[in-house]
């Protein structure tokens, strides 16, 4: 205190002598005496409280110190090891989605909007099949625990520019990510391609994903999908949700699903060249749908049964092939 006092007698000290300096030399020269007001104007200026700037300093810089930890912080998991944060990440995926990720070595890190790496070129597959080529891959993790590589955790996916694979064996794929728990970990797809397949590989129709997203509805307590997509140049969306079932519940759908078999096999399924019969085809949708329409109101309501219908199809298609014959008892034989 004793110093600020020296400092504004000095500061002071020299504004009078000015202010002197100043005054004798308009006086010599005459000049007009409007001038010479704004001249003394000088005399009044106050002097600043120092006191007050110096505790205006101090939380200025308390601030930026602030900020520049809290952007080292979220900037931390770009030293990650690239061979144990990618090991981490596929072990991770697999737990939360059960499905194999392959990401690979390089990866980019942004924290903006949120924490999360980008990969480029990842691979998804059920162990056996391929099932998608993931042009871009962003894995969103929590605040939480960003200095450590063991402990963080995924709060999302985003997948876009991707191609995914479907045939008899992985056309329940969009489905089955219904069963995670989406509370934890949500995920996002978009701008990305649905190419469904036969048992020759060969591509019945491609299905475009313009907007994909599986989350937790809390106010229903039950996992949600809402998507937009286009077929054929035409535009749709559906909205599927997953609920516990009862084990009366189970038992009902699985009775619909084996009376619905049966149905399919002694009126349909039965002629040699079913699947290249527009008509026939047509025929077993419809008993399809009309058989989901009795499946619980509740878990299955009416705007999902036509994506489950076409879900059933995909399903009878790549594996019944008419005349008796099937991917079921061929394997047995």
């Amino acid at each position: 205190m004793i110093k600020h006092n020296h400092l504004a007698k000095f500061i002071k000290n020299i504004k009078l002598s000015i202010n002197r300096l100043i005054t004798k030399k308009l006086n010599k020269f005459h000049i007009d005496s409007f001038l010479k007001e704004k001249f003394n104007r000088f005399n009044n200026l106050k002097l600043p409280n120092l006191t007050k700037v110096k505790k205006n300093y101090k939380f200025n810089l308390s601030i930026l110190v602030i900020f520049v930890l809290f952007l080292s912080y979220l900037s931390f998991p770009i030293s990650y090891n690239e061979t144990e944060l990618r090991n981490k990440l596929n072990n991770q995926l697999s737990k939360k989605f059960n499905y194999s990720f392959n990401l690979p070595k390089d990866f980019n890190y942004s924290f903006l909007p949120s924490p999360h790496f980008i990969y480029k070129n990842s691979i998804i597959s059920d162990g056996q099949n391929e099932i998608s080529q993931i042009g871009e891959l962003k894995i969103f993790i929590t605040f939480k625990n960003l200095f450590s590589i063991k402990n963080f955790d995924i709060r999302s996916l985003v997948i876009e520019k991707s191609n995914f694979n479907l045939n008899n064996q992985t056309y329940n794929f969009f489905t089955k990510l219904l069963d995670t728990d989406l509370a934890v970990s949500e995920i996002m797809i978009k701008n990305s391609n649905i190419f469904y397949k036969d048992k020759d590989e060969d591509v019945l129709f491609i299905n475009k994903i313009l907007d994909m997203e599986y989350f937790y509805d809390d106010k229903n307590l039950q996992n949600k999908l809402i998507s937009k997509n286009e077929i054929f140049n035409l535009t749709y969306s559906i909205v599927l949700r997953k609920d516990n079932l009862t084990k009366k519940e189970e038992e009902l759908v699985k009775r619909i699903a084996k009376e619905t078999l049966e149905k399919l096999k002694q009126e349909k399924l039965k002629g040699s060249m079913w699947r290249e019969s527009a008509q026939v085809s047509a025929q077993i949708r419809i008993i399809i749908r009309d058989s989901l329409l009795y499946l619980p109101q509740q878990h299955y309501p009416d705007d999902e049964i036509d994506i489950k219908t076409l879900d059933v199809y995909q399903h009878i298609y790549s594996n019944y092939y008419g005349g008796g014959s099937s991917i079921y008892n061929r394997a047995v034989a």
